[in-house]
């Protein structure tokens, strides 16, 4: 189209032609004033070589050359004229030819906008029934993304509850750990004194026999009374020995129950 824009218009043809015409005649008219002053020239020379002999052929042959010059320029504005007349038919041609481009551009352009509003209505009927389709998939991604955010919120839950058992079940074991800690803290004591009361069992045993051998020996009221002070004693030293193995009973149990729990 950028082209087409460049053509010359009828106006600039009229005026080029115009111009043409006119250079044309202002070339023609100065053809004749050059021949017509050639030939009264020509017959005044004539005239001179016919008076003035040698001198005058000389005369003769400079006015051979001019007019051989001005022959040759007539010569070469004959050629300008013919080849203005030939760009004048080019231009005439260039235009009617440009006319009838713009006009198959035109058609062409109309052919391609049908074409392309053929294809659109092609390409937009397939494009429907390809966003109707995409936008069921989205629809349904958007329902499986909802169900698996419910799902997350409840496994978050479900980690959340396990996370804090844990949390209570280590605090359990923690508890456990220190109170099975103190239990033997307190096994060790009475470990301490088991011994100290096996060490009392065995003097209780010597005491019993001393006091079996005071018994035969002395039958007498006055050894009574210190035989009655040795048997609290050895009463005294049994009831604390039986209290001390009670409570050793009572911690072998727990010591137990904490074993078995898991």
């Amino acid at each position: 189209m950028s082209d087409l824009s460049m053509k010359p218009s009828r106006e600039d043809v009229a005026h080029r032609e115009q111009s043409v015409k006119k250079t044309a005649a202002r070339r023609g008219s100065d053809g004749g004033g050059s021949r017509s002053a050639l030939t009264f020239v020509s017959v005044v020379l004539v005239l001179v070589v016919a008076i003035g002999g040698g001198g005058g052929w000389y005369l003769w042959q400079q006015v051979q050359q001019v007019t051989a010059k001005l022959d040759s320029s007539n010569d070469a504005l004959s050629d300008s004229e013919s080849a203005l007349g030939t760009l004048k038919v080019e231009l005439e041609d260039r235009q009617r030819s440009s006319s009838k481009t713009e006009g198959e551009v035109s058609a062409d352009i109309n052919l391609i906008r049908s074409e392309i509003r053929k294809l659109w209505d092609v390409s937009n009927k397939r494009n429907k029934k390809a966003i109707k389709i995409n936008k069921d998939k989205i629809a349904s991604l958007g329902v499986g993304v909802k169900k698996q955010k419910t799902q997350l919120g409840k496994q978050g839950k479900a980690a959340a509850a396990l996370t804090l058992n844990v949390a209570q079940l280590q605090d359990e074991l923690d508890s456990r750990v220190k109170k099975q800690s103190a239990l033997q803290g307190e096994i060790l004591v009475l470990t301490d004194q088991i011994a100290s009361l096996q060490v009392e069992n065995e003097m209780l045993k010597s005491m019993a026999v001393e006091q079996e051998k005071l018994l035969q020996t002395f039958k007498s009221g006055q050894y009574q009374q210190q035989m009655v002070d040795l048997e609290q004693a050895v009463n005294a030293i049994d009831a604390h020995r039986r209290q001390v193995n009670s409570r050793l009973d009572q911690l072998d149990k727990e010591l137990g129950a904490l074993y078995k729990k898991p």
